[in-house]
């Protein structure tokens, strides 16, 4: 009768860690499912105000609940960015923090990054795990993605 109802001890302490890992897995496979290849835009919603800039690491901690997303169709897509912006005007100190938009695309093992704060026209392509900063002097870029979609407008 003693072991039994140790048994049943055991077994109770040990389902919630069980369930609590199986749940944890699940999510982190969703969130890190390498079949899922694409051009993605995220954008920070700003719905609370923060007393400082967002970083890239805010960026992407907040994920949760302040990034909406919006995937391209093509490849093709994303060459046509980052050419774009790479013939921008390029600029020593640009966009480190404030960032607006987070354009990605993952194909097979590969993710680029190229950060965006249409305000302010300044652009970053994160290459090898360094900033290069640009600027749309023009603002033809921004131009063309608010007449793409309200998701890259100013507000909703």
């Amino acid at each position: 009768m003693k072991n039994n109802i140790l048994n049943v001890l055991v077994m109770l302490l040990l389902f919630p860690i069980v369930l609590a890992t199986c749940s944890m897995l699940q999510k982190k496979e969703v969130h890190n499912n390498k079949s899922e290849q694409g051009i993605f835009v995220y954008k920070f919603l700003n719905i609370y105000d923060y007393p400082y800039y967002i970083d890239e690491s805010m960026f992407w901690d907040k994920k949760d609940y302040e990034l909406a997303s919006f995937k391209y169709e093509t490849e093709d897509d994303y060459d046509v960015l980052k050419r774009d912006v790479e013939n921008m005007k390029k600029i020593e100190n640009g966009l480190s923090e404030g960032f607006e938009f987070a354009f990605l695309i993952k194909k097979e093992n590969v993710t680029d990054t190229i950060y965006a704060d249409l305000i302010q026209n300044l652009w970053t392509i994160k290459k090898d795990g360094k900033f290069i900063y640009y600027k749309d002097v023009e603002g033809k870029t921004k131009e063309i993605f608010q007449d793409y979609s309200s998701f890259f407008s100013d507000c909703w």
